[in-house]
């Protein structure tokens, strides 16, 4: 089994990983703590930097289009496309964070922070996303909603994120609220799925039986 150097990225053997300096490079391989150099502490600073330019970037730009699209999204909240075109809102959001803001940043967080972050992000924007760009239905005013809502949103995933590589870096476990937010979100989710479930039952099986009585 190999892994890359965290220096110049070639493949390490176990047996090289153990050696005081890259066979390739010839830079360390421990962090001078007697733990193992990894590539967030050779790239922390450029990442934090590169992940700031992009941040202002998405605010200078994307805020603006999100007014737009938000602005025009009322020629098509009629009917049944609603339900459609809210939820492409939150999803597009949702991919520019992923593949533009965060790209290059969350690779860098360990396994299990990296799931935390993967998961409080796509329920932040179920939970505050969805409801928010709801808001676009209405008519110029809707424009400053989804304006609010992108700004906001992205601002609370680029600050978590640096927050979370600060505590990587530093080795630092989850904290408990991390840990509570993620499974009250979860169980919210949940129950408001089940609640639309019975709420889905109910009315098909009145429907149901309004139809069977007017047709006798």
């Amino acid at each position: 089994m190999t892994h890359p150097c965290p220096w110049c990225l070639e493949p390490l053997s176990r047996a090289e990983r153990k050696g005081a300096e890259c066979p390739r490079c010839g830079r360390p391989l421990g962090d001078g703590n007697g733990g193992a150099m990894r590539q967030l502490d050779v790239r922390y600073d450029a990442v934090v930097a590169e992940q700031g330019r992009r941040f202002l970037r998405l605010m200078q730009v994307g805020t603006p289009v999100a007014a737009l699209v938000s602005l025009l999204a009322p020629l098509v909240h009629w009917g049944g496309l609603v339900l459609i075109s809210v939820p492409l809102l939150a999803v597009g959001h949702m991919l520019v964070l992923r593949l533009y803001l965060v790209y290059e940043s969350r690779p860098l967080l360990g396994g299990r922070r990296r799931f935390f972050h993967r998961w409080l992000t796509r329920l932040a924007l179920l939970w505050i996303g969805l409801p928010g760009y709801a808001f676009t239905a209405i008519p110029v005013a809707g424009a400053l909603a989804g304006a609010a809502v992108f700004a906001g949103l992205s601002a609370g995933v680029h600050y978590y994120t640096l927050w979370s590589l600060g505590r990587e870096k530093g080795r630092q476990p989850l904290t408990g609220w991390e840990k509570f937010l993620l499974v009250a979100l979860v169980l919210g989710t949940i129950a408001v799925l089940a609640a639309l479930a019975v709420l889905t039952l109910a009315v098909g099986f009145t429907l149901t039986k309004l139809y069977a009585w007017l047709a006798k």
